[in-house]
């Protein structure tokens, strides 16, 4: 893994990064805190639009180069699910972040690499991680097929609208390819064209007051939600911001 991390100045969206999972840009900001991380692999310089991404100053390193393509890797970054991509996400948390780091959030992709600035990289996973000894800051880590690509430290500004809980992987039966076969079942039943063709993003949270994790498969179109399963027992489940 190349121990670089996502160098994009920005203001972050979101208490629970998405709200409601909306294309919108919600209304709480965060503020960036770097990654104090020395690159071992010395990098060219990025020819315009490639890798690295420029640094946007001088305490940046620039967005890392991708990894080396292992085999069945895909262009979205998913040739692994969210559980089986879920140890590399860990692994770096608890070696950078704090040994007591907790998975918070499986964060969609997309609304994700827009917050961050669209930079060159596949779809992959996100994964948000907080820590007891690191409390106030998030950290955010990217998978993509299976190695470490990114991450970020992010202070949220402001109250969520329900309080987050930790996700225990271990206990969940529903992985990503899971949720996504589900969907494709209950979809025309529901008036939803499922898209076979479509690449569909996925949030996992676990609210207070909620059965327990929840996934919401999200439309390629406006990252809107469309359906929400129950993580543990793959029924049917209700929007947990509600």
């Amino acid at each position: 893994m190349h121990p670089s991390r996502m160098s994009v100045t920005l203001a972050l969206a979101g208490a629970l990064l998405i709200a409601a999972c909306s294309n919108k840009p919600a209304d709480l900001p965060y503020k960036t805190t770097a990654i104090p991380v020395t690159p071992t692999v010395a990098q060219a310089p990025a020819a315009s639009g490639g890798y690295p991404a420029p640094a946007a100053n001088a305490n940046d390193t620039g967005y890392p180069a991708p990894p080396a393509q292992a085999a069945g890797a895909t262009d979205e970054g998913r040739s692994q699910t969210v559980f089986q991509s879920y140890q590399a996400a860990l692994t770096w948390a608890t070696q950078n972040f704090g040994p007591d780091a907790q998975l918070y959030e499986v964060v969609p992709s997309r609304v994700m690499l827009a917050n961050l600035g669209n930079p060159p990289t596949a779809l992959g996973w996100f994964y948000k991680f907080r820590a007891a000894s690191k409390q106030g800051d998030d950290l955010f880590v990217q998978v993509v097929n299976g190695q470490f690509s990114g991450s970020r430290v992010l202070s949220p500004l402001g109250e969520v609208p329900k309080p987050e809980l930790p996700i225990e992987i271990s206990k969940l039966t529903i992985d990503s390819s899971k949720a996504l076969e589900i969907f494709a079942q209950r979809g025309p039943a529901m008036g939803v064209t499922v898209d076979p063709h479509a690449t569909y993003d996925l949030h996992l949270i676990n609210l207070q007051g909620t059965p327990g994790p929840i996934w919401s498969v999200l439309s390629p179109k406006d990252s809107t939600p469309i359906l929400w399963i129950d993580a543990s027992t793959g029924g049917e489940a209700s929007d947990p911001n509600k």
